[in-house]
């Protein structure tokens, strides 16, 4: 049996703030290795490359940061282009482009197609759905293409790090469990459980959405299928969060049921606001965050909103966060609390946890009588 000091495959389960991304970019267990960081969204592709440019012992030379597709495209589907392609025996080239046409319209103008043909896969264009890449790679028939393809990694690359796991769904989610379980060299995983449902691959396909997670260690070995003997799983050196004050962490904990705590370097606390102090507030506040549309905040202050999906990962020195009447139920109500789904927590999680200091809070009827008003 393998003992954990020599386990080189890791889960990190962070919370919010807790410096995730700091620990995988500038911690010494980094320095002089050939990293590449795997992440969903070119925001935090341009993140994580901030991050890399603070640490002098880890050389650009040596690291490469992409996007999750890129990865495949770039390592698993160009290399063997051509047996794609001699497989199906099509009249279709395929190229590297991605379509990305939600899988619900793939599904419903291919509904007749099977797999062993080329038209399950791609448009006429040759361009692979972008949700079935995943599935396309490590289908059974491709397996020594998949084999070397990790084969050749190994040969320029000590550590694969993938950032925000919680994002990666359905066959993106069985793709990272092969890599994390298959590739030689050293593999980790990093993100928040509480933050998945909110951005990802495949929002109706998530393994997040219909179960309330209680163990998180169990939950993710479970829906990732991790063995204990080969992944370690980290629960505790990420709680604390460097971003959100402890009153901030309070109401999250004691409202939505999230245990996470605060280092206390930073001030501020949850108020609730009414309709005088609205205007005022709203022009000093770093960002205005809603639910769904920018578009419903006044234009004299729609440049500093976002929504709670895009702030996702980001900080601010202060937060407006604009509730929605379910929210308002969640942070109010145990029945309610009870109830709702992961997404609706999960979001809610998100937008609560963007600010440095205060975080202010405008109830929906409070916002409505505000509009009646401007």
């Amino acid at each position: 049996m393998v003992s954990p000091s020599e386990i080189n495959k890791k889960v990190i389960l962070a919370k919010a703030g807790s410096g995730k991304t700091t620990y995988i970019t500038t911690d010494d267990a980094f320095n002089f290795k050939r990293i590449i960081y795997i992440t969903y969204t070119n925001n935090n592709v341009a993140n994580i490359k901030e991050h890399l440019s603070k640490n002098r012992n880890i050389s650009t030379d040596h690291v490469l940061v992409c996007t999750y597709h890129t990865f495949l495209i770039k390592n698993f589907f160009q290399p063997f282009i051509r047996e794609f392609q001699q497989y199906f025996e099509s009249e279709f080239f395929l190229n590297s482009g991605l379509n990305w046409v939600e899988e619900s319209v793939i599904s419903r103008h291919k509904r007749f197609a099977k797999k062993e043909n080329v038209t399950y896969w791609c448009d006429k264009q040759g361009r692979i759905y972008g949700n079935r890449l995943s599935s396309l790679i490590i289908e059974g028939k491709f397996a020594s293409q998949f084999q070397e393809s990790l084969q050749r990694l190994g040969k320029f690359c000590d550590l694969i790090v993938v950032d925000e796991f919680q994002d990666f769904t359905s066959a993106d989610a069985k793709f990272l469990k092969r890599l994390m379980t298959e590739f030689e060299k050293e593999v980790i995983f990093v993100g928040d459980l509480f933050q998945a449902c909110v951005a990802t691959t495949a929002p109706r396909q998530s393994p997040y959405k219909d179960v309330r997670i209680l163990d998180e260690e169990a939950f993710v070995r479970k829906r990732l299928n991790l063995p204990k003997t080969k992944v370690k799983v980290d629960l505790d050196s990420f709680v604390k969060s460097h971003r959100i004050s402890t009153k901030v962490a309070n109401f999250v904990s004691t409202n939505l049921g999230i245990k996470i705590s605060s280092d206390g370097q930073h001030t501020g606390q949850v108020q609730y606001l009414d309709v005088e102090n609205i205007d005022s507030l709203l022009e000093q506040t770093s960002k205005i965050l809603v639910y769904k549309s920018v578009e419903k905040i006044p234009l004299k202050f729609r440049d500093k909103a976002l929504t709670w999906k895009l702030s996702k990962g980001l900080t601010f020195d202060d937060t407006t966060v604009i509730l929605t009447k379910s929210a308002l139920d969640i942070l109010t109500n145990d029945k309610k609390l009870k109830e709702a789904s992961n997404a609706q927590i999960n979001s809610l999680y998100v937008a609560l946890t963007r600010s440095l200091s205060n975080v202010f809070l405008i109830t929906p009827n409070v916002w409505d009588n505000y509009k009646k008003k401007i």
